[in-house]
């Protein structure tokens, strides 16, 4: 187990469908060390009456919680007729490929009214759709291709690039 964790992507090939897969997997500082020291913080602020101390240990429980939420897996099954995805804290939402204007990374530092993870979106009816949260380029170019080959059909789009 590293210190900081590991994200594990991966592509497969099924006989009807291509699974892409995501999951980010903690490390020894976010399962061992951060929760002992948030009750620890909160003691010592609360026995020597360091509202500073008692605060940060709040946020790192806050921090803990909010890594703890992204940190299941993430699916998306690219079928011939549609995509479905499965991501924790979210509704399962099937997308008919006639819908689709196309596949595309997005981060969203390109556009400041933009809400919503960097990862593969979507495009319907001129609305762009989260399918694959907090991937980086890099796994969506590879997803991107990998869904190009296997099913030609879908429309997709390289990446956007992100603006220096």
């Amino acid at each position: 187990m590293s210190p900081l964790g590991s994200i594990e992507f991966n592509i497969e090939q099924l006989p009807y469908e291509l699974r892409i897969r995501y999951v980010r997997h903690a490390g020894w500082i976010e399962r061992i060390l951060a929760p002992a020291a948030a009750p620890a913080l909160m003691a010592i602020g609360w026995f020597w009456q360091r509202p500073v101390m008692i605060v940060g240990a709040g946020g790192l429980a806050m921090l803990l919680i909010i890594r703890w939420a992204w940190g299941h897996e993430s699916v998306l099954r690219v079928l011939p007729d549609r995509l479905v995805t499965s991501v924790y804290l979210w509704n399962p939402t099937e997308t008919v490929l006639g819908t689709i204007e196309s596949l595309y990374w997005f981060h969203p530092d390109l556009w400041e009214k933009h809400v919503g993870p960097t990862g593969l979106y979507v495009l319907c009816a001129g609305r762009g759709k989260c399918v694959l949260p907090l991937i980086s380029e890099k796994q969506a170019d590879a997803a991107i291709k990998a869904i190009s080959i296997r099913f030609p059909n879908y429309p997709v789009k390289a990446s956007i690039p992100v603006p220096d």
